[in-house]
This record gives C-alpha cells, structure tokens and sequence, in this order.
C-alpha cells in the first residue's frame, strides 16, 4: 500500500513539472511568458553595382580579351646566378604556360606580347592600377606570340629574346607583364611551393647543351574594363571585379528573438549572365561594416549556391548568423555579395535587384524563436 502511494506521487510531481503546460499550466501562464517561432520576410529595398579591383594570388592566372574586358597577367623569376654563369653563351629562352582555364569558347586567338616589367610587386595590395603607373615596364617587346588553340591543347609556349635574358641573370632578378593582343581569354596554372604544382616555367639554353628551368618567384594577373548597364540587375564580374550590395532596410524584427533560420534568395538572369563550363557557379554574401563606397569592411562571408524556385533560379544560403549580428550589435548597412570565382574566373553572374518586378526581387525569409 506505502509503496502504491509513493508511485502515485511521483507521478503527479513529474507531470506537473513538465517544460509544456498542461491545460492547467495555461490557465496559469501569461501569454507573453511563453516561447513562439515566427517567420517574417524581407524584400530588398536597395542595390548597388560597384567596382571594387582584385588583388591577391590566385590558382589561375587570366589573361586575354573579352568585349570591354582585358586580363594581364606579371611574372617575375629569379636566382638565375646559382647555376648559369655570367659568362654562359645563352642559346635561347622559351616560357612555357600549362592552360587550365578557357572563357567563353573553348578555343581562340591567344595574342602575347612580353615587356619587361621595371617595378617589384607582391600578390597582397597591387591591381590594375599598381601595374599601369607611367613607366612600369618597356617600351620594347621581349617576347610575341600569336596562336590559334582549339580545345585540346593543354600548353602555350612564348620564346623570350636573348637580351632580356643576359640582363636578367646580371641582375638575378626578371620580370614580365603579358600584354594581351588576341580575341580570347585563357588561363594559366599558377605555380604553388607548398603543393609543388608547375606553373609558368622559364627554360633557359645555354651553352649549346645545357638547360636551366625555373619557375616563378611570383605571379598575379590585373584586370579592367567596364560592364553594360543592366536595369533592375546587379552586375558580378569575376576577375576585374564588379561586386553587388543589396541593401534590406524594411527588415523588421522584435527584439529578445533567437533566429533559427534566415534564409537568401538571390534571382539569377541566366540569359544576361556569361558563363560557360568552367563557371564557379556561386555567390558570396558579406555582411558589410561600412556603408559607404568602397564597402570594404567584410565579415561572414557565406556562399550560396543555385538551386530552383519552379524554372526559375536562385543563389540561395542560411545567413542567420549575418542576421542575428544585426539584431545584436551591428548596423544594418545590407549584404556585398560577389562572385565566388572573383580570382579565378571571367563569370559574370547578373543577378536581380530591388527594382525588379515583385517576384524576382532579393529576399530573406527570417525564422525566430520570440524570448519571453
């Protein structure tokens, strides 16, 4: 019987203990006490297309023509002395460049002319601008060439001309800028030190027998040109780069609420965009500290990847952490969104922006959980 009554008992404490209110419980619990998940979706308000320039080292070194665009590429060899003597009669030079990257067709007109390059540069802080300074390098061609490739070649080799070569190993130092003079662009495999993948390669001939190869103390590629205007669409252009900002400011959302979800749907113009097999088919959304030109204070960067609402497609991602920041601490000065292949490819991603018609504009769709 004690036994029978102490289960009873145990029983009536553990159900009236429970996180979920009984019928009881509700009676006794006001409604502002308890928890409720609540969605709200945002449109974006604004959009801004702006140019930003690439720096920094890439995978692939671009390099060509496209419309407006132009691609160089700088290359720089050095420790020449260690192992071909001052003296060494050099028979000729030959840079041989491995092709890992095509936009748009797969063949083309590769146009290279080779200038010496008077000015040191790093992959950290120098663009367009940085290699256009007056002066940067020679009037006086080094090296041409002037080839048709098809889709299955895999190599282009560009001969440089014995002088440069001999004023090089008396520096020990060497560099190029590639000037483009065809109608295509390509890509080049980078040389990595740390993964030992060959990039472009110098080989020297010297004394009627002998060979020296190397690769290179540093390469990067500069690029510049402008972009059509494109009403109601933000313009990402990989390589140059043209980057987005998409400006949210109608988001409203109570305070003391946890975001579980906020999920970003970016429409793509896929008949505007340029894109081909290569196309690292992805966007990059930031969230932006400083709401002003150049937007260059970045945090969070989230990739979003394509997927489809009916036929039509979008870039999609959960940017709850972005979202919670903003309810948090930071401002709400919207998202910089970019092409994921900004380094490496020639995309051009056409998205749409707050001015396009109602069911084709940017949103967030934010999911939260309200504090009592």
């Amino acid at each position: 019987m004690k036994l029978t009554l102490v289960v009873l008992f145990l029983m009536i404490v553990g159900a009236g203990c429970s996180e979920d209110p009984n019928l009881v419980g509700l009676g006794v619990l006001p409604p502002q006490d308890t928890l409720h998940v609540a969605t709200a979706t945002t449109f974006a308000t604004g959009d801004t297309t702006f140019l930003s320039r690439v720096t920094g080292g890439s995978s692939t070194l671009l390099f060509g023509n496209y419309q407006t665009l132009e691609a160089r590429s700088l290359l720089a060899f050095s420790q020449f002395s260690a192992t071909i003597p001052s003296t060494a009669a050099i028979d000729s030079a030959v840079i041989t460049f491995k092709i890992n990257y095509r936009f748009r067709d797969s063949s083309g007109t590769v146009g290279i002319e080779a200038h010496r390059f008077s000015r040191a540069f790093a992959t950290t802080g120098f663009n367009w601008d940085s290699a256009s300074v007056s002066g940067s390098y020679s009037d006086t061609v080094s090296g041409a060439l002037l080839q048709t490739i098809t889709s299955s070649d895999t190599v282009i080799r560009l001969r440089i001309d014995t002088t440069t070569i001999r004023q090089w190993i008396s520096s020990d130092i060497g560099r190029l800028i590639l000037l483009p003079t065809g109608n295509f662009i390509t890509g080049f495999t980078a040389y990595n030190a740390t993964t030992l993948v060959i990039g472009p390669q110098l080989t020297i001939f010297y004394n009627d027998s002998l060979n020296k190869a190397f690769n290179t103390a540093a390469a990067l590629c500069v690029a510049n040109g402008t972009i059509p205007s494109a009403p109601g669409r933000v313009s990402l252009q990989a390589g140059v780069a043209y980057r987005g900002v998409l400006r949210f400011d109608s988001l409203s959302i109570p305070a003391r609420v946890s975001v579980t979800q906020a999920i970003l749907e970016v429409p793509v113009d896929t008949a505007a965009s340029l894109t081909n097999s290569y196309t690292d088919d992805r966007i990059i959304a930031h969230l932006v500290r400083k709401s002003a030109f150049p937007f260059d204070s970045l945090a969070l960067a989230t990739t979003c990847t394509p997927a489809y609402e009916g036929l039509q497609k979008v870039y999609r991602a959960d940017i709850k952490a972005i979202v919670q920041q903003w309810l948090l601490k930071e401002p709400n000065n919207g998202l910089v969104i970019r092409a994921s292949g900004e380094l490496s490819t020639f995309d051009r991603l056409l998205v749409y922006g707050a001015s396009a018609p109602a069911g084709l504009r940017p949103k967030i769709t934010v999911t939260y959980t309200a504090l009592p």
